[in-house]
């Protein structure tokens, strides 16, 4: 007998009185498809439309649903929120996301208060943007994790290898001299560069054209040749994931020659592979280090899309889609490792100080 059926076949909430209390979670999901056109209204944290902020009033709205989901589905029991939290964002210029994470105590589960905060706010978007736009779907809504109860259900991603890139970067008029052949620790910094990468990461490759490949300090290292030609490390990582899509990849440019396992083990360890990216993020200057950062294989559309605008820096896609923040202000250890070198008077300097 279904558990919402009594013993005539009729309706009727089921009994928890009997099972004990527990901590359940529940994580769900759902997307809003939009035209690429949409984005173009985006600030950087909000969509902006005649009736007000669109993913703000969508968050107010999931929440108020996640309380309220008992007067709405006929058995879903009465349960206290402890916490509710709403994340929407753009996935990619043609996908908003949609994240609801529900946490409570209690004798029964709360996915159905999860699901219903996840359809609501994706009404909600839709109901804020058909003035721009009739061009709307919702699609892929769907519990993605819970916990608590008899079992548990997760159907999180799993994340792919770790890959490592280096950005060989080639001849610098600064420098004079191509940065990846120069040494400051016995080696090609381009060599250190790989080394340092090859502990993390189960592959790493050099990026450079396909012209430099015989050059003496990468003709021995596994490369990959850039596809787009003249966009700088946007091109370069783009090359990279278009090589291996199902790979994150961590990206280090080979002009930070104080660059230390302290550095990549922190960024590694507080990785966020439900972002876009983790990356360490400049407080102070309000700026991302974006050639010292873990790409995840979402990121690829929305760094495509910026490459189609004409950018060549990855800086815009961390400010303008969510990425894990590694603060390192007041951390003066973390800040040098991060300081490019790109003078020679920059290299003598570094030099002192890797010798001292």
């Amino acid at each position: 007998m279904f558990s919402h059926v009594d013993e005539k076949n009729f309706p009727k909430m089921v009994d928890v009185s009997n099972k004990n209390e527990t901590i359940r979670t529940a994580i769900a999901k759902g997307c809003l498809n939009v035209p690429a056109s949409l984005f173009e209204n985006f600030d950087g944290s909000d969509l902006q439309s005649k009736k007000g902020p669109v993913f703000s009033t969508a968050i107010v709205a999931a929440t108020m649903a996640v309380k309220k989901t008992s007067d709405l589905i006929p058995f879903c029991h009465p349960i206290p929120i402890e916490a509710c939290k709403v994340e929407i964002y753009f996935a990619t210029p043609t996908v908003i996301e949609i994240c609801v994470e529900v946490k409570t105590s209690g004798k029964t589960g709360i996915e159905m208060e999860a699901i219903t905060g996840v359809q609501i706010a994706a009404l909600t978007l839709y109901d804020m943007c058909k003035s721009w736009t009739h061009d709307l779907e919702i699609s892929h809504v769907r519990l993605v994790k819970k916990t608590g109860g008899k079992s548990d259900y997760d159907k999180s991603e799993i994340p792919g290898p770790l890959y490592g890139l280096v950005l060989s970067g080639g001849e610098s008029s600064r420098m004079k001299r191509d940065k990846g052949e120069l040494f400051y620790h016995g080696i090609s910094q381009v060599e250190q560069t790989y080394n340092l990468l090859k502990e993390f990461c189960s592959e790493v490759f050099v990026s450079c054209r396909k012209e430099q490949s015989e050059k003496l300090h990468l003709k021995n290292l596994p490369q990959i040749h850039d596809r787009y030609l003249n966009f700088g490390p946007l091109g370069a990582i783009l090359s990279a994931m278009s090589s291996h899509r199902n790979a994150s990849w961590l990206v280090l440019a080979c002009d930070l020659p104080l660059m230390n396992k302290e550095v990549l083990h922190k960024i590694i360890d507080q990785r966020d592979n439900q972002k876009v990216a983790t990356a360490y993020y400049n407080t102070d200057e309000k700026r991302f280090e974006p050639l010292v950062a873990i790409y995840e294989p979402k990121s690829y559309h929305p760094l495509f899309y910026y490459l189609a605008e004409g950018k060549n820096c990855p800086q815009k896609v961390l400010f303008n889609f969510p990425v894990k923040k590694i603060d390192f202000q007041n951390n003066s250890l973390l800040a040098k490792s991060l300081s490019n070198a790109n003078t020679p008077e920059d290299y003598e300097n570094a030099l002192k100080l890797i010798q001292d």
